[in-house]
C-alpha cells in the first residue's frame, strides 16, 4: 500500500506566498512573497562565494579552497565581482526592508543587556513583538553597516594603485575586521533561524510560518494579521472582558435561582479572581468541570475563533474536541442517507462542535474492547442510554437520534437526569457534567 506525498508547491499557502505576505491562510501565515526571498537568497548567495574565494586569499591555511574555482589566480579574479554582487544585492536588500526595520522608541532597550539574551536564546517579554524583533532590527543595519565597510575597503584592496599607503593598510586592517565580525554575526543567524527557532527557516524557503510559532514568537504581528483574537486566553481577555461583564449582568438578572446567584457572585469578585477562574477552565483542570459558568462564558469566544478559524492555544489530550481539545459532555447517535447505519457523534464541553467517533470505544481512556464498555437504559428514557467503561470508570449519556432528529440532547440530558444519579451511585463519573452540574 503506498502512501501519496503531497506536493509542497501544491499548498495553498504556498501559492499565495509567490505574489503577497502578511495574510493569513489556513493555518500558516505569508511572512516572505518570493520576491523578498529571492534578494535574501541573493545575499547569501554572493557572501558564500566571495568568503570561499576570499579565504585562500587571505591565508595559505584556506589554501585548500582555492581548488573548489579552479585555483589561486580564479579566486583573485572572482573576489571582488563577488564582494560587489554581494554589495548590491545588500542595497536592494536594504531598502525592500528598510521600512519594517526602523526601531520603535519601544525597542531601543534592545541596545544592551536584551539583546544578548536574545542571542543566548534566554526568554524575553516578546508580548508587544511585530513582524521583526529589535535584535533582527539591529542585526540587519549591522549587516548594511557591514556591507559598506566590505565594498570600502575592498575598492581599496582591488585598486591598490590608486591609493596612497597608510590608505592601503587601513584597507586591509578594516577588511579583516568586518570580515570576521560579519562570519560571526552570520553564525549566530544561521543558528538562531534553525536550531534556535524551529520553523523560522521555511520563511525563507516556503515563505509561510505557522501560526502558532507566529503567536509565539511575533504576538503583535500575529494580532495585526489575524485580528484582535489569537487564541491565546490570557492575552486575548482583555479584549473581551467587558462583554463578559455584560453576560454575567443577564444571567444575573434572567437565569435560573441557582445559576443567578452564582453570576451575582461572579460579579462580586476580585478581577484576578474572575480571570483565574476562567485560565482554570481554559487550561482543563478537571476540578472545574463543574464549573459550568466559566464554560458558558468561554463559549462565544471559542465560537468566534472557530470563525476565524483560529486554533485555540490549550492543552491537548487523547479523544478531546479536534478543535479545542476539550472532552465531550454528551453523545448523539444518527443515521442518514450517506451512513452505514447509526453514527456516534460527540458533543464538545467547551465549544459546542462535534465530532464522530467509534461506536465502540471510550472517549475518556480509549479502551476499545466491548466487554469493557456496557451500556445501560430504561424504558422511562428510551433514547438515552448510559455508554460506561469499566477501564477508567468514567461514562457519557448517549441521546438516539436515529427516528427523531428534531430531539434536542440538552433537554433529554435534563429530563433523564435519574440515570446520571443512578450512574454515581454505580461508581461512574460522567466525563464531564451536563447543564445539572451531574
Amino acid at each position: 500500500m503506498s502512501a501519496t506525498i503531497p506536493n509542497p508547491a501544491l499548498d495553498p499557502a504556498v501559492i499565495r506566498a509567490r505574489d503577497a505576505e502578511d495574510v493569513a491562510v489556513g493555518d500558516q501565515i505569508v511572512r516572505h512573497r518570493l520576491s523578498s526571498r529571492l534578494i535574501h537568497w541573493s545575499v547569501a548567495l554572493a557572501f558564500t562565494v566571495a568568503l570561499l574565494t576570499g579565504m585562500p586569499i587571505w591565508t595559505p591555511i584556506f589554501g585548500w579552497m582555492a581548488a573548489l574555482f579552479g585555483g589561486l589566480s580564479v579566486c583573485r579574479w572572482l573576489h571582488p565581482w563577488a564582494g560587489s554582487t554581494f554589495f548590491l544585492a545588500s542595497l536592494v536588500m536594504f531598502f525592500r526592508w528598510l521600512r519594517e526595520m526602523i526601531l520603535l522608541p519601544s525597542e531601543k532597550d534592545w541596545f544592551g543587556s536584551k539583546l544578548f539574551a536574545y542571542m543566548r536564546h534566554e526568554t524575553i517579554d516578546d508580548s508587544e513583538t511585530g513582524k521583526y524583533n529589535g535584535g533582527q532590527k539591529i542585526f540587519f543595519f549591522a549587516v548594511s553597516l557591514g556591507a559598506l565597510g566590505l565594498l570600502a575597503s575592498g575598492l581599496i584592496l582591488w585598486f591598490p594603485l590608486s591609493f596612497p599607503q597608510g590608505l592601503r593598510e587601513l584597507g586591509i586592517l578594516l577588511h579583516e575586521i568586518t570580515f570576521i565580525l560579519f562570519a560571526v554575526a552570520i553564525v549566530f543567524h544561521i543558528y538562531l533561524g534553525t536550531g534556535a527557532e524551529p520553523g523560522t527557516f521555511r520563511s525563507m524557503t516556503r515563505g509561510t510560518v505557522a501560526r502558532s510559532w507566529a503567536r509565539l514568537h511575533h504576538p503583535r504581528w500575529y494580532r495585526e494579521i489575524t485580528g484582535p483574537l489569537g487564541g491565546r486566553l490570557q492575552s486575548d481577555l482583555d479584549g473581551f472582558a467587558g462583554d463578559l461583564g455584560a453576560l454575567l449582568r443577564y444571567a444575573a438578572e434572567a437565569g435560573p435561582p441557582a445559576l443567578a446567584e452564582e453570576a451575582r457572585s461572579r460579579e462580586a469578585e476580585e478581577r484576578e479572581a474572575a480571570r483565574a477562574r476562567l485560565q482554570a477552565c481554559w487550561a482543563g483542570d478537571r476540578a472545574t468541570g463543574e464549573d459550568y459558568l466559566s464554560r458558558a462564558l468561554l463559549r462565544p469566544y471559542l465560537e468566534v475563533l472557530a470563525g476565524l478559524g483560529i486554533a485555540p492555544d490549550r492543552p491537548r489530550r487523547p479523544g478531546g474536541c479536534p478543535f479545542c481539545a476539550a472532552p465531550p459532555w454528551i453523545a448523539a447517535r444518527r443515521s442518514g442517507p450517506e451512513m452505514d447505519g447509526a453514527r456516534r457523534f460527540l458533543a464538545c464541553s467547551l465549544c459546542g462542535g462535534e465530532w464522530p467517533i467509534n461506536r465502540v470505544r471510550c472517549p475518556d481512556c480509549g479502551e476499545e474492547n466491548p466487554a469493557r464498555l456496557p451500556s445501560f437504559q430504561t424504558d422511562a428514557h428510551p433514547r438515552v442510554r448510559i455508554e460506561a467503561c469499566e477501564t477508567c470508570h468514567r461514562y457519557l449519556k448517549s441521546i438516539d437520534l436515529t427516528e427523531d432528529a428534531r430531539s434536542i440532547p440538552e433537554v433529554d440530558d435534563l429530563v433523564s437526569l435519574a440515570l446520571d444519579l443512578w450512574a454515581t451511585e454505580q461508581g461512574f463519573r460522567r466525563i464531564e457534567p451536563g447543564l445539572a452540574g451531574v
